[in-house]
């Protein structure tokens, strides 16, 4: 009988304190944990082909958590904070694309230095598991723009978890209705991915113009988006 085989992606992710199995990303079918759980690695160990579990674990091990993402170079700053995002359907696996807008929704909502660091590959074999092979890695500069980075990276309120979830499921159904605001999420994202805090401060300026379009003075219209977005009432908003 002959065995269906496809190509999956998964996502290690820094730059947060986290244990994204607290996280719904169900709207994208990703789900994830820390590298360092136990129910992740289960995971990865239960999905792997046979006699492929050691090498499987060693490689997510490895690409998360080494320095060089080979094992061979020291521990990354952050190797015990490391998480893995991995699909909820393998049949069905989110893409690239998946895995970056469910991070920039988290952004969106809690703004912080949160990023992804690799894709890894994997072959999947239909009824049989999967095989790690090889990883693309990404860039991020926030050691470079901030004296003390752990401060900006991702946490939240516990008791405002669910508030989280609920957000990101909204996210998901709504953001690309309009183009203005998928605009202004992308140059607001835009600001964490670049190297320096000057350029961090122009994506944010252009997200602030793109949210309310006009002719009037730039300065005032800066002082009125804001006073739209933070203000409670009319006439604090004044």
């Amino acid at each position: 009988m002959e065995v269906k085989e496809s190509w999956i992606n998964f996502a290690t992710v820094g730059g947060t304190f986290i244990d994204f199995a607290h996280l719904d990303l169900t709207p994208w079918g990703i789900q994830g944990g820390l590298v360092e759980s136990k129910k992740t690695e289960d995971f990865i160990r239960a999905n792997s082909m046979p006699n492929m579990a050691d090498e499987n674990w060693k490689h997510v091990k490895d690409v998360s958590q080494s320095s060089d993402g080979m094992g061979g170079a020291g521990m990354h700053g952050d190797w015990e904070y490391m998480n893995l995002l991995w699909p909820l359907d393998f049949n069905n696996p989110p893409s690239d694309d998946d895995y970056f807008e469910a991070i920039g929704a988290i952004k969106v909502i809690h703004p912080s230095e949160l990023y992804i660091l690799n894709i890894l590959d994997a072959q999947y074999f239909e009824g049989k598991g999967i095989h790690f092979s090889g990883w693309s890695t990404y860039n991020h500069y926030h050691w470079h723009k901030y004296k003390e980075p752990r401060d900006h990276y991702f946490v939240y309120p516990e008791e405002h978890i669910q508030e989280t979830n609920n957000f990101l499921v909204f996210y998901k159904e709504n953001y690309k209705k309009r183009d203005y605001i998928q605009n202004a999420i992308r140059y607001y994202l835009d600001s964490f991915s670049v190297n320096s805090v000057e350029m961090s401060f122009i994506c944010l300026c252009i997200c602030l113009e793109t949210i309310v379009p006009g002719t009037e003075q730039l300065s005032y219209r800066f002082r009125r988006n804001l006073a739209v977005l933070c203000a409670e009432t009319y006439e604090r908003g004044k």
